[in-house]
């Protein structure tokens, strides 16, 4: 279970088949998915980058950011169940 639905700006059916494609980051691959997926702020920059064939992720946040997931982690890890 992953901490929250993203908040993304763009056709709600985007985000219900970036959503539903497939359960694992490192699946986005060539031919069935396109590769490396990335979320960009609006001004470009990156938030969470991939390299999938690498395994490798990253997430580049600011100090906000990286508060409220903390928080988020945080509130999940102290749920009950």
């Amino acid at each position: 279970m992953g901490l929250a639905t993203p908040s993304l700006p763009g056709a709600p059916e985007s985000l219900e088949e970036l959503l539903t494609a497939t359960d694992d980051l490192f699946k986005w691959v060539n031919p069935d998915l396109p590769e490396d997926l990335h979320f960009l702020r609006v001004d470009g920059s990156t938030v969470l980058g991939s390299v999938a064939q690498e395994e490798e992720a990253w997430l580049e946040l600011d100090e906000v950011e990286l508060q409220l997931l903390h928080d988020a982690a945080l509130n999940h890890a102290l749920r009950p169940g």
